[in-house]
């Protein structure tokens, strides 16, 4: 009985964030950014740096995870990219409460309807990669893990010029 109550339970709240995106689709304002494709996206769209945040779950058994199976983690940091396919990063993390800084470079790919992929060769050795969406007129980066075990989510906005 108490699970198929929580059934009906997630069911509801995943009918209603579909709707709510849905809405969100069809309205300005909405809760989901536009997307640049109306004007097409390239390269260049990505030019500059970007502060950017991102948090997520490192999965240490095999899918699927149950929470006691991973460890949060937590970055921020600077990623500038010159607008020819080539970036580089500098980012302090929280990985389960140890925290540390990294450095970075790597590629990224942009396709015309604002989707690409982003591969970083973080200082540790590691090999990351993530799908990501442009959007507000190359103002913003959302980003996914990609890789296995790496449940992580974050966004990057356009750093302004600080006034003197």
């Amino acid at each position: 009985m108490r699970r198929s109550i929580l059934g009906v339970m997630v069911s509801v709240v995943l009918s209603l964030v579909v709707v709510s995106v849905l809405e969100g689709n069809r309205h300005t304002g909405g809760i989901v950014a536009k997307v640049y494709a109306q004007d097409g996206c390239s390269l260049k769209t990505l030019n500059g740096s970007y502060g950017a945040a991102g948090d997520g779950l490192i999965a240490t058994g095999q899918p699927p995870v149950t929470s006691s199976d991973t460890i949060p983690i937590a970055v921020a940091g600077v990623q500038t990219y010159d607008g020819a396919g080539n970036f580089s990063l500098s980012n302090t993390t929280n990985l389960g409460g140890l925290v540390f800084t990294s450095t970075g470079s790597g590629t990224y790919t942009v396709n015309a309807d604002c989707t690409g992929s982003v591969t970083v060769n973080v200082s540790n050795g590691e090999v990351l990669h993530s799908s990501i969406v442009i959007v507000d007129r190359g103002r913003q980066i959302l980003n996914v893990s990609t890789d296995p075990n790496i449940v992580a989510f974050g966004r990057a906005t356009k750093m302004d010029k600080a006034a003197d």
